[in-house]
């Protein structure tokens, strides 16, 4: 049983001893979900934004791309 419980462990930093209860597992989930609608209000507020040609314009003239993009820094959730 632990072998199945070690990846949700490590991927919400929990220590391998810790206790994943349903409770526990439940108030993860919920603040995923919330994280979550979050950012879908953030994309919905830049794709309106950027229905106007100007505002996308500006926007593309401003961007930079980052120096050093870490391809594995999404590999772990580790927000928490």
């Amino acid at each position: 049983m632990e072998q199945l419980a070690a990846p949700f462990k490590h991927q919400l930093n929990l220590s391998p001893f810790a206790e994943l209860t349903p409770p526990r597992l439940l108030k993860f989930l919920r603040q995923d979900i919330a994280d979550l609608k979050q950012t879908v209000r953030e994309l919905s507020q830049d794709v309106n934004a950027f229905k106007d040609m100007q505002v996308l314009k500006r926007w593309l003239k401003s961007y930079r791309i980052p120096d050093e993009v870490d391809e594995f820094d999404d590999l772990f959730f580790t927000e928490r």
